[in-house]
C-alpha cells in the first residue's frame, strides 16, 4: 500500500502543477497580448518620429539605413514613387490595395509582417513601418519565458518543502509505531503523545481504553 507520504506528496504536488500551469497559461496570453501592444506602439511611433524628422521627398533608395530585423521602414510618395526605406525593407510596395492608415497584416516574401501606415498629409506621403510577425513573437516568447522560468523552476522546490513538511506532520504517527513496537505483551500502560494531534486523539483514546478493558 502506498504510504501516505507519498500520497500526499503527489497530491499536492499535482495541484500545485495544474494551478501553476493554469495561472501561466493565463499569465502567457495575457503577457503576448500587452507585448503585442507594445510593439504596435513602438511601430506607430516610429511611423510619427519619421514623419516629423524627415522633410525630404527626393527619392533616395540607395541611401538605405540599416536597422534590426525586426523593424523596417518605407516612405513613399503620393503618387507611388518610393522615397527612402530602410535596408531590410523590401523594395517593393507590400500593399495590393489602396494605402489607408492604421495597421495591417500582409504577406509578403513567404513571411507574415505586420505594418502600420501613416498618411503625412502636409507632404503628400506615405510612411509604413513593419516588422515580421514571426520576428515579433520570437522576442515576445523570449521576455514572457524568461519571466515564466523561475515560477516553473520552482516547482522542484515546492515537492522537497512539501516532502519535509509533510514527514515533520507524520512524526506523531511514527511515534505512536514506535510505542506500540516496543510494548511488551504484559504492557498494558496507557500511551501518551507528546505533541498530540486532533487527528491522533480518538484513536489514542480507542487504544487506551483496549489496554484497560
Amino acid at each position: 500500500m502506498r504510504s501516505i507520504r507519498t500520497f500526499l506528496l503527489l497530491t499536492l504536488l499535482a495541484t500545485i502543477t495544474a494551478v501553476t500551469f493554469l495561472s501561466l497559461l493565463l499569465g502567457y496570453r495575457s503577457s503576448l497580448a500587452k507585448t503585442d501592444a507594445l510593439f504596435d506602439e513602438r511601430l506607430k511611433n516610429l511611423a510619427s518620429i519619421i514623419v516629423h524628422a524627415n522633410h525630404d521627398l527626393t527619392p533616395r533608395v540607395e541611401k538605405t539605413l540599416d536597422l534590426k530585423p525586426s523593424v523596417f521602414f518605407q516612405i513613399w510618395s503620393h503618387d507611388g514613387v518610393l522615397i527612402a526605406r530602410s535596408g531590410n525593407a523590401p523594395e517593393h510596395q507590400m500593399f495590393n490595395s489602396q494605402l489607408s492608415e492604421g495597421f495591417h497584416d500582409e504577406n509578403y516574401a513567404d513571411f507574415r509582417w505586420r505594418t502600420y501606415i501613416l498618411q503625412d498629409r502636409l507632404f503628400k506621403r506615405w510612411v509604413i513601418t513593419g516588422e515580421r510577425i514571426d520576428l515579433r513573437y520570437e522576442i515576445a516568447d523570449k521576455i514572457v519565458l524568461s519571466a515564466i522560468k523561475p515560477t516553473v523552476m520552482a516547482i522542484p522546490l515546492a515537492a522537497f518543502i512539501i516532502w519535509l513538511t509533510v514527514g515533520f506532520g507524520l512524526k506523531p504517527l511514527r511515534e505512536l509505531t514506535t510505542q506500540l513496537g516496543d510494548k511488551k505483551a504484559d504492557d498494558l500502560s496507557a500511551i501518551s503523545i507528546k505533541q498530540q494531534p486532533k487527528e491522533l486523539e480518538q484513536l489514542l483514546i480507542t487504544i487506551n481504553d483496549l489496554f484497560n478493558r
